[in-house]
């Protein structure tokens, strides 16, 4: 996935945020989920190119209390009359004006640089911004509990990735990554409609979408089981729980919160929200284009469309008020008597309106066929 992500109005937001307090000296605790965006980092340097970043290896051998480690690293050279403390390391010039961004933190290691945070914290207010060495710290899954945390204070922010995606976001990222598909344009934003659908908050989701083609996009149960399987989804209890945001399965998009769609496909009863995406998605595509079309079968038609019109126990007066529906009774009982491939059309289009209007998914193999990659080509 390329850095195009975090150039979305949400996700630069939350770059932005981060940059905001490391300029003012803060240390910043990046509050992740498992399978976060990738490239975070790449993103944030950036954007905050004016900020020295250093990058001391996190090693599992270097697990030492942390004081010593950055001594080790920054002033490999400490006179021996130098006291090794904290406040001593923030005085040192070789140490100042840095942002330090420690990445591999694990649950041995993260006790030790927690004291140390809470202990160092205390000593910023003795710098000047400028000259204060802050850190910058992706604290992901279980690191990022709350009962795991340093309480935050003046020179302590943490930045949870948590809601800062909404469907927008995701929709100008999926359809970055369709643009050059070869699909009609139909099936297209069909497809980009679904892909966002699903993939909700997760950028990951989205980038497997685009490399499946039409007919998975539209089935897709088999790819979002399979990356289930992947991340180890398969048992998962679906409540609404800090462990479910923790695990990657649960986040809030637009001001709601939701399970994640291959957190679903193991729950027959879960499964039927995945559909309700689906739906979601193709009515946002499939309603106005069904409208459009009925708008240009009644031009064509208007020579032919003399009212009033009885359909069933209805008396519809104006031609313009014919629906879908009306237009196939009307074709059905030959009282309108279409061209061959206006009438195909009309039967897909009702089927299609037939289905949105129960909530249901449109079928895949409607949404392929000829007629409505071909008859509605101009409208989109």
């Amino acid at each position: 996935m390329n850095t195009f992500w975090w150039q979305l109005p949400g996700p630069s937001r939350y770059l932005a945020r981060i940059a905001d307090d490391l300029r003012a000296g803060k240390n910043a605790l990046l509050l992740l989920p498992e399978y976060f965006p990738d490239r975070l980092h790449d993103a944030l340097a950036v954007s905050t190119q004016d900020l020295h970043w250093s990058y001391p290896p996190l090693l599992p051998q270097a697990e030492e209390y942390p004081l010593h480690f950055l001594f080790s690293y920054f002033i490999p050279d400490t006179p021996s009359y130098v006291i090794p403390n904290v406040e001593t390391l923030a005085k040192e010039q070789s140490f100042c004006g840095k942002v330090i961004w420690l990445e591999g933190m694990t649950t041995s290691s993260w006790p030790q640089w927690k004291e140390f945070l809470q202990e160092y914290q205390h000593v910023c207010s003795k710098r000047r911004p400028l000259e204060r060495t802050v850190f910058c710290l992706p604290l992901v899954g279980e690191l990022a509990v709350d009962q795991n945390l340093p309480p935050q204070d003046t020179y302590l922010a943490y930045h949870p990735w948590q809601g800062k995606v909404d469907s927008l976001d995701m929709f100008l990222f999926v359809y970055h990554f369709f643009q050059g598909k070869p699909l009609p344009n139909l099936q297209k934003r069909i497809a980009v409609a679904i892909a966002a659908g699903l993939a909700l908050w997760d950028p990951n989701v989205a980038v497997r979408f685009a490399d499946e083609n039409i007919e998975n996009i539209l089935s897709p149960l088999p790819a979002l089981r399979e990356i289930s399987r992947e991340r180890g989804w398969n048992d998962f209890d679906q409540k609404e729980t800090a462990q479910s945001w923790l695990r990657g399965v649960y986040d809030t998009i637009d001001g709601r919160g939701k399970f994640h769609s291959a957190a679903l496909v193991h729950n027959a009863s879960r499964e039927e929200e995945i559909k309700r995406r689906i739906w979601s998605a193709e009515i946002s595509v499939l309603f106005p284009m069904i409208e459009e079309k009925r708008q240009d079968i009644l031009a064509e038609l208007k020579d032919q469309l003399r009212g009033p019109f009885q359909i069933q126990s209805a008396t519809i007066n104006d031609p313009n008020d014919l629906e879908i529906g009306h237009l196939w009774h009307l074709f059905l009982t030959k009282k309108v008597k279409p061209r061959t491939e206006m009438r195909l059309l009309v039967e897909r289009l009702w089927e299609m309106r037939n289905s949105l209007a129960h909530l249901e998914p449109i079928r895949p193999e409607l949404l392929l066929c000829e007629e409505m990659n071909t008859g509605t080509r101009h409208l989109l």
